[in-house]
């Protein structure tokens, strides 16, 4: 099947690192995304494939991840995949 790479992520994010920003960034960086990719709207882009995957239940990815700040979809995305992407701060490796 051909599509976005990052429907697969979706899973990956929300079943594999359940929110770890470690993780899901060292396996993006691994998988072959530039530091540079892994911008502020790789986290909606995440959540949005999360939404749309084949198998999605959002009932049971809000009772698995950290709450939220708000219940809000822009709130949620930074959760699901837990800022993938460099903080402003963040010079880890």
């Amino acid at each position: 099947m051909r599509g976005a790479r990052e429907y697969e992520f979706a899973a990956v994010g929300l079943f594999v690192s359940c929110g770890d920003a470690g993780f899901l960034r060292r396996l993006l960086t691994a998988y072959g995304y530039a530091p540079a990719q892994l911008d502020d709207a790789l986290p909606r882009r995440l959540l949005a494939y999360a939404l749309l995957h084949r198998y999605s239940d959002l009932r049971w990815y809000l009772q698995q991840l950290p709450s939220p700040p708000s219940l809000t979809l822009d709130a949620l995305a930074p959760t699901s995949a837990r800022e993938a992407g460099p903080g402003p701060t963040d010079h880890s490796t």
